[in-house]
């Protein structure tokens, strides 16, 4: 499972879906040496608020 952050200085963006009663996706810079590897359908780890992490699935790339 890859973790992607909120900000970082990353030119490609993913949008997620959160495992949990959210209003909306969300959307996350990919690192650049995971941008081969990210795809839609893929879980990947996120961060959401300051100190938690949760799975999520890749919606839009």
């Amino acid at each position: 499972m890859s973790e992607l952050h909120p900000t970082t200085d990353s030119n490609t963006y993913v949008t997620v879906i959160l495992p949990m009663a959210v209003p909306k996706p969300y959307t996350y810079a990919v690192p650049e040496e995971w941008v081969s590897k990210v795809q839609v359908g893929v879980r990947v780890e996120v961060q959401f608020g300051p100190k938690r992490q949760y799975a999520a699935l890749v919606l839009r790339f």
